[in-house]
């Protein structure tokens, strides 16, 4: 078996046994059952922290909740981190195999120690959850609708590993606006999305005053920064949410860019109701599904440097310039080989899944049939709320999308992918464009 396809054997390992566990009778409130496919789809939809929820986490004994809240912790932090991690501290040391799927699954660059990195990814991960759990302990103190200490952790940790899960059913509208809530999740999510290797070059950069960041941070940070103070502002100011037009131009500006944030972060909380939005909102929000944000952090979607490696490539052409550039800077060959293989085939799986619930849930409008499926194969768990009405080939299709945007859709075309290791020499032959 290939590591790739031990990436992809593994996640469906974990999603099947979680679904058996969410299957048990004590899993749900009052003995209330759920079908296998809606247990299928919440495993699923925990494992590759994506959020959406064909039924309400609420429904779920404090077992289910904890076997949700132990499927997100291993599908955001990874399985091949959280196993690393523990044979590091038995062994002390990792296989070559172990090597080559951490290196697969987190785009680690060449240069950097992995055994190290592992270390570093493990403990700052934890920290945040647990410091971040802290601070959202007074937030939930005087909520009757699920013990504070326990909402605490779980939404740190669905934050965090940009799950988007929430124990309310109403997810984050009843919070919509108290601001501790949502400042403290927004940078929970945020130092999540970025992910270990962005946050240590910032902090880096800080404390030892150094001029300049990496390329790839500088590129992520401008990037985001650009994309999510421009779509707050933009859908503050064209009233994207009828519902606030309302409040303070203050408060606007925090409920949108907590939107904002969970959508291009693909953390996928919502404190308003998506339904009402305007559709310029959301083509703003499912256009930010589909950018994601860091490589190595734990957010879905393509993510900023393959899509701007995507646009240097495209720009360097119209310029006539004979290699791809970005920020006065040469992206390698094979990058650009990468991301635009990576943009062609997402983008392709995309069309696809709409496609095929088009015609699976006919009665679902087209533009919430787009947004759900950008926020599946994104991994970002927003919705307008018609999860639950989905056809069973409709549920199979967001599960396939959820699962293909956990391991990656490269990864996941290139596990099934013969390779042949024969050479072959094709006469050179022109073709229109």
């Amino acid at each position: 078996m290939k590591v790739l396809q031990k990436i992809l054997f593994f996640y469906a390992a974990y999603i099947f046994i979680g679904s058996l566990l969410l299957m048990l009778p004590f899993a749900h409130q009052g003995g209330i059952g759920i079908s296998y496919i809606d247990s299928l789809f919440i495993a699923t939809s925990a494992v590759s922290t994506t959020g959406l929820v064909s039924v309400s986490i609420a429904n779920f004994t404090f077992f289910g909740q904890f076997v949700v809240w132990a499927m997100i912790f291993a599908g955001g932090i990874g399985y091949m981190t959280f196993g690393a991690f523990i044979t590091l501290s038995i062994k002390g040391r990792l296989s070559r195999e172990q090597r080559n799927v951490l290196k697969q699954t987190f785009s680690i660059p060449r240069d950097m120690d992995v055994l190290r990195m592992i270390r570093h990814i493990f403990i700052y991960a934890v920290s945040v959850k647990a410091i971040g759990a802290l601070f959202l302990i007074p937030v939930f103190w005087n909520d009757p609708r699920a013990n504070p200490i326990w909402s605490a952790i779980f939404h740190s940790v669905s934050a965090f590993d940009t799950a988007g899960f929430s124990l309310y059913p109403d997810n984050f509208v009843s919070y919509m606006t108290n601001v501790p809530a949502n400042i403290i999740i927004s940078i929970i999510s945020i130092l999540g999305a970025l992910g270990f290797i962005v946050a240590m070059d910032f902090f880096s950069v800080i404390r030892h005053r150094r001029r300049k960041f990496t390329f790839t941070t500088k590129i992520i940070l401008t990037v985001f920064t650009v994309l999510v103070v421009g779509a707050t502002l933009i859908n503050t100011f064209s009233n994207g949410i009828p519902e606030i037009a309302d409040y303070g131009l203050g408060m606007r500006l925090m409920i949108t860019f907590f939107q904002t944030v969970n959508a291009i972060n693909t953390a996928g909380f919502n404190s308003v109701d998506l339904a009402p939005i305007s559709l310029g909102m959301m083509l703003i929000l499912t256009l930010l599904m589909i950018v994601g944000t860091a490589p190595t952090g734990t957010s879905g979607a393509l993510k900023i440097p393959t899509l701007s490696a995507v646009y240097g490539s495209v720009i360097s052409h119209l310029k006539g310039q004979k290699e791809a550039t970005l920020f006065h800077r040469v992206i390698p060959a094979e990058r650009v080989k990468q991301a635009t293989s990576n943009f062609v085939i997402y983008i392709s799986l995309l069309v696809l899944g709409i496609v095929i619930l088009s015609f699976s849930d006919p009665h679902i409008p087209l533009h919430e049939l787009i947004f759900e499926a950008a926020s599946a194969i994104g991994t970002t768990g927003l919705s307008t709320g018609i999860t639950g009405s989905f056809s069973i080939v409709g549920k199979i299709t967001l599960i396939l999308l959820m699962y293909v945007g956990r391991v990656g859709v490269f990864t996941a075309i290139a596990a099934i992918t013969i390779r042949s290791r024969i050479r072959q020499h094709y006469e050179a032959a022109d073709v229109a464009v």
